[in-house]
């Protein structure tokens, strides 16, 4: 792709280039006509017209030249400056993750679990925010442990439902997945948290429908809401019900049932914009996008798919935003633009290798089988 792109960006340079002769020998012409109305004497280049036009052509070749090398000079230094930051970027937070979750492995050997717990749990969000899955079930792991050790029965339940349980959900380890999350859901029943019990159903009938077991996901997610009811707390009981809304939405739609999807799409999102959940709002409306894409409404969707693109790349949320760009690439796949669907494709897949998502990614290698494969020769031999 990077080559097809040095060729696209190729038009705009040799636009630059021509303008500038083109301008440069306007401006000679011009110089001329003023020289002879001011009454110069330019009767050498009235009897040597060849030499005058070649030295003007030469002129303007040359000017064009020259801002030709300093466009491309300034765009070379953007673009490495640019390369280098996000290399810088990439290593940083790769060597925080890596002295953090050393950190929290040596206290947790020297027995300090509280400042595991503390530390760990503060950062666990952050690193599924910014997509850092694996990262997040690391820290989750040692955060579990240490909360096992002292029986703090509530820390280590939404460490199993979250961190271990919907994390190895999300890098495709399915079952490995369940086993944390019913462990979790058996000590938050064991302290009545009704949050955590509506979570973990939900995140086991989310299971069940990666498994397709429509039914029994079905019926988790009943459980979740009726859990979610005994919620006292406002927020949190608006954010499980929304939370649960949404898995019933993709429910449906894994089932093709886009109509009833999107009746439940739009109490997710309202239910989300209720308690101001902006991710989650984000992610609602990149689903409901898929819902008008499934229903033909390709224009709809496709704005839709723009407005989180944008949202979700000025808030560095990771995974929006590979939802976004893979919207995207199906709306350019089904209009035919293989050069927008591949751009989009190769956008989702660099965020992708950072996020080990499962899901995302067979969705991205299918949607690769779906470009021509002549297309994909000529980009590469581009």
């Amino acid at each position: 792709m990077n080559k097809l792109q040095s060729k696209i960006s190729l038009i705009p340079n040799l636009v630059l280039f021509f303008s500038i002769v083109i301008g440069t020998i306007t401006l000679f012409a011009t110089i001329f006509g003023l020289l002879e109305y001011l009454k110069f004497d330019l009767q050498y280049f009235k009897d040597n017209k060849w030499i005058s036009i070649y030295l003007i052509i030469l002129h303007g070749v040359t000017f064009g030249f020259i801002a030709l090398y300093y466009r491309l000079m300034l765009r070379i230094s953007s673009d490495t400056y640019k390369s280098v930051q996000s290399n810088i970027s990439e290593s940083n937070d790769s060597i925080l993750a890596n002295d953090l979750i050393q950190s929290l492995t040596n206290a947790l050997h020297s027995k300090h679990y509280k400042e595991v717990i503390r530390i760990g749990s503060a950062l666990s969000k952050p690193f599924f925010l910014s997509g850092n899955y694996k990262v997040r079930l690391s820290i989750g792991s040692l955060v579990e442990e240490a909360a096992a050790a002292i029986n703090d029965k509530e820390r280590q339940a939404i460490e199993l439902i979250d961190s271990l349980g919907w994390m190895n959900v999300e890098l495709g380890n399915l079952d490995e997945g369940e086993k944390s999350i019913k462990h979790g859901l058996q000590l938050s029943k064991e302290i009545s948290n009704h949050f955590y019990v509506s979570k973990a159903n939900r995140h086991l009938g989310a299971i069940c429908r990666r498994k397709k077991n429509y039914e029994a996901a079905e019926k988790y997610y009943l459980q979740s809401l009726e859990e979610a009811e005994k919620i006292i707390e406002p927020t949190s009981k608006t954010e499980a019900i929304a939370g649960t809304y949404y898995a019933q939405t993709l429910l449906h739609y894994h089932q093709k049932n886009y109509l009833k999807a999107k009746e439940y799409i739009e109490l997710s999102i309202q239910k989300f914009q209720e308690i101001k959940y902006s991710e989650k709002v984000n992610m609602s409306l990149i689903t409901k996008a898929d819902i008008l894409f499934a229903l033909e409404k390709i224009h709809e969707a496709k704005d839709l798919y723009r407005q989180v693109m944008h949202l979700s790349e000025t808030s560095s949320q990771r995974l929006q935003m590979v939802s976004s760009y893979i919207g995207l690439a199906k709306v350019y796949i089904s209009e035919t633009d293989w050069l927008k669907a591949v751009e989009y494709l190769e956008k989702a897949e660099n965020i992708e290798k950072g996020l080990s998502s499962a899901s995302e990614q067979l969705e991205i290698n299918e949607l690769w089988t779906k470009i021509p494969r002549k297309v994909i020769k000529k980009i590469t031999n581009t």
